[in-house]
């Protein structure tokens, strides 16, 4: 499988009020977009991811998922944190396994700093075990720092999962300016691999069993670039805000979701030249861009 860069540079989130880690996902909370699912049934019934956010402010990092399950399967769900600075995990693909002996490893950069794990357990439709695992330099630091939060059950599996971590706790007496994130479903037992992950892998099937527990370039920590700086792959996205509407400068649809000043969501459309937005009522409204950190207002008047 190719390894891929994602860089995620925090952007400005004064715009709402932090989220409240009850295990729903509310958009007027803050939350920011890192990716979507771009496979049709993710790792089948049991094992389909959704969306993937995070948010954060001076004291903590706050990171959310949904998944489109059905069914209930025995899982891990792993979420990859890396803070630019210092070294981490790497991995040998096809020979090392990550923090919960999974075949997942990462480019250079990013190096991963922390791995966040929860066990779903498809019996009893619930979470029954969790680590913070911090690399060391040589091998993992395992603990349960933050405080984390879901909803789903036993017939439909896990549904939404919200956890809040204090920037204290991964060691940062200042939060990093720019991380990188990747989020992925992995079998229930040691030695299995990557079935379904945000951001995308093309190289990531959705089918075949032996998807499950292959290791050869096995890779966790998917990432495509969200933000720009030097180096960085991302296609270049201009959005100008203009009367009744939003410009669109891109070489690919993008996905822009638009909120009422009070946070509540009007619309989410993909957009290739020009967003129309003459339809709504007059007012000011807050728009985010998918897949990055970009915020901004744009005002209709009829």
């Amino acid at each position: 499988m190719k390894r891929l860069v994602v860089g995620l540079l925090f952007a400005t989130v004064a715009l709402w009020a932090a989220p409240t880690i009850d295990g729903v996902i509310t958009p007027g909370e803050g939350w920011i977009l890192v990716g979507s699912d771009a496979y049709a049934t993710g790792g089948g019934a049991g094992a389909h991811l959704g969306d993937f956010y995070y948010y954060r402010d001076a004291a903590y990092l706050y990171l959310a998922f949904s998944t489109q399950n059905t069914e209930s399967w025995n899982l891990a769900y792993g979420i990859a944190l890396d803070p630019q600075d210092p070294p981490g995990y790497v991995g040998v693909p096809g020979t090392d396994v990550d923090a919960w002996n999974r075949y997942i490893t990462f480019d250079n950069p990013p190096t991963v700093n922390w791995e966040f794990y929860w066990y779903w357990d498809g019996a009893s439709g619930s979470i029954t075990a969790f680590n913070e695992c911090q690399w060391t330099g040589s091998g993992w630091n395992y603990q349960a720092v933050g405080n984390y939060a879901y909803t789903g059950d036993a017939a439909t599996g896990l549904q939404q999962l919200e956890y809040q971590v204090a920037w204290s706790d991964l060691e940062f007496n200042i939060p990093p300016d720019d991380i990188c994130l990747a989020l992925w479903i992995a079998g229930a037992d040691n030695n299995t691999s990557a079935v379904d992950v945000i951001p995308q892998d093309p190289t990531v099937s959705d089918g075949g069993g032996s998807e499950w527990t292959d290791t050869d370039d096995q890779l966790g920590c998917i990432m495509a670039p969200v933000a720009v700086h030097e180096g960085s792959l991302t296609p270049t996205i201009r959005v100008t805000p203009v009367l009744n509407g939003l410009r669109v400068a891109a070489d690919h649809p993008v996905t822009i979701t638009l909120y009422r000043a009070n946070g509540q969501k009007v619309l989410t459309q993909s957009v290739s030249g020009f967003l129309n937005l003459r339809n709504l009522e007059k007012g000011v409204y807050l728009y985010h861009i998918a897949g990055t950190t970009e915020t901004g207002k744009v005002v209709v008047i009829h």
